[in-house]
C-alpha cells in the first residue's frame, strides 16, 4: 500500500476511528485501527467489540492498493506531529509503515489486516430523524444509566420506537429517567438496548444541522451520518418494564420551583457532601417540603448548609433525604427555567419534570428523622 494524503483529513479521520478502540482487551488487535487504501480513497476503522465506527471515504493520491492495522495511538500521534501539509504513507512487505511528511520519515509496525474484526452490514428497518433531537434524548437519559456491571442489562440506554416515537430510557435502580420525541415513517417496532459507553462516544458525532439515518439489525443499530457510520452492539436481555413507574399522579405533594436557583443550592450542598463521598459515604441532603418554600439542610463532620429556596406547593408537608448528586444530575440536564417535583412520600420516589417531554425520577435514601 502506498499513498498520499492530506494530513487535516487523515487526522480527523482516525480521531473519529480511534473512539472505537481498547487497549483493554487481552486482543491486541482492538488498540489498532484498519485502513484500507482502494481507488482514490482511505477508510479507517476502528472496533472494540462493542462499537464499531467506519469513516466514509476520504481522499488520497492512492498509488498502491492495500490494507493494513496500525497501533491507533502511536499513528495518531505521529500524525499530529507531522509536517507540512500531505503525508505520505508506504507499506512495506514485512508489515512495516513508513510515514513521510516534509524532511521527517518515521517507521512504525503494522499488522495484517486479516486479523482485525469487520463487521458484514445488514439490512433492517431504518427511519431518519434530526441530530439535534437524538443527541438531546441521549443526553437527558445517559447520567441514569448504571456502571454495575453485576446487572448488565442496566449499564445500557432501552431505545424504543412505535407509533411514530422514539424513547430512551437510562435507569441504575436508584434513579431514572425517560424521554421522548415524535419522527416519521417509521414501519416496524424497535426496542434495544445499547452500551452506555457506546451511547457517550456518539453523542461526540451529532451536530446541529445533520440529519441521521437509523437502521436496526438483528445484532447492531447503526447510525448513518455525512462523514461517519457508526454501530452499535446491542445487549442482550428484557429491560424492566418503565410503563407504571412515572406516577405522578398520585404524588401527595408538589413543588414547582426556579431550576437554576436549586441547582445553586444543590451545588453548594455538594462542597460539603462530596468531602464525605471521598471517605465512602454517600453525598446526601434533608429536603423539607412545606409552604411556599424548600429548604435544603446539609449537616457532618465538615460542616453544614441550611438554606431556603421559594417554591409553590400543593399537598402536605414533607421531610425527606436524597442523593445530593442524584438531585443534581437529574436538574441539569432539563433546559427548562421552572421544574415540577412530585413526592409520593417519605419512601417513594421523586419525580421531575420541566416542560418537555423528559421525566426523572430519584428514589430517596431514607425517611428523615422527627
Amino acid at each position: 500500500m502506498k499513498l498520499r494524503i492530506n494530513k487535516n483529513d487523515l487526522q480527523e479521520g482516525i480521531s473519529a476511528a480511534i473512539r472505537a478502540t481498547t487497549s483493554n482487551s487481552t486482543q491486541t488487535i482492538l488498540s489498532n485501527l484498519f485502513i484500507t487504501a482502494k481507488n482514490d480513497s482511505i477508510q479507517i476503522i476502528g472496533n472494540n467489540l462493542e462499537l464499531y465506527i467506519e469513516t466514509k471515504e476520504i481522499y488520497a493520491d492512492v498509488y498502491e492498493e492495500g490494507t493494513i492495522c496500525l497501533d491507533a495511538k502511536l499513528f495518531y500521534e505521529i500524525v499530529k506531529k507531522a509536517q507540512g501539509i500531505d503525508i505520505q504513507i508506504t507499506v512495506e512487505k514485512n508489515n512495516s509503515v513508513i510515514i513521510t511528511s516534509n524532511k521527517r520519515q518515521m517507521k512504525m509496525h503494522g499488522i495484517d489486516a486479516s486479523d482485525f474484526p469487520l463487521i458484514t452490514h445488514e439490512i433492517g428497518p431504518r427511519f431518519n430523524m434530526e441530530s439535534r433531537i437524538l443527541c438531546d434524548l441521549l443526553k437527558q437519559t445517559i447520567y441514569a444509566i448504571s456502571s454495575d456491571n453485576a446487572k448488565p442489562i442496566l449499564t445500557g440506554s432501552l431505545i424504543e420506537v412505535e407509533n411514530n416515537l422514539i424513547k430512551t430510557v437510562g435507569c441504575d435502580m436508584f434513579r431514572m429517567a425517560y424521554n421522548y420525541a415524535k419522527i416519521k415513517d417509521v414501519k416496524q417496532a424497535i426496542r434495544v438496548i445499547v452500551a452506555k459507553k457506546s451511547l457517550v462516544e456518539t453523542i461526540n458525532f451529532l451536530s446541529e444541522d445533520e440529519d441521521v439515518e437509523i437502521q436496526v439489525t438483528q445484532k447492531y443499530i447503526v447510525l448513518e451520518l455525512d462523514k461517519y457510520r457508526i454501530t452499535s452492539r446491542f445487549i442482550e436481555g428484557e429491560y424492566i418494564n418503565y410503563n407504571n413507574i412515572f406516577n405522578e399522579q398520585n404524588a401527595k405533594t408538589t413543588a414547582k420551583i426556579n431550576r437554576k436557583e436549586f441547582i445553586n443550592v444543590l451545588e453548594c450542598a455538594l462542597l460539603l457532601a462530596s468531602k464525605e463521598a471521598c471517605i465512602g459515604k454517600v453525598s446526601k441532603a434533608t429536603l423539607k417540603i412545606e409552604k411556599g418554600q424548600i429548604t435544603t439542610k446539609v449537616n457532618n463532620e465538615h460542616g453544614a448548609l441550611i438554606e431556603e429556596t421559594t417554591a409553590e406547593i400543593e399537598g402536605k408537608e414533607l421531610e425527606i433525604i436524597f442523593n445530593t448528586k442524584y438531585l443534581l444530575e437529574a436538574l441539569s440536564v432539563i433546559k427548562d427555567d421552572e421544574v415540577t417535583m412530585h413526592f409520593g412520600g417519605e419512601l417513594s420516589p421523586c419525580i421531575i419534570q420541566g416542560n418537555g417531554n423528559n421525566k426523572h425520577l430519584v428514589v430517596p435514601m431514607m425517611p428523615a428523622k422527627k
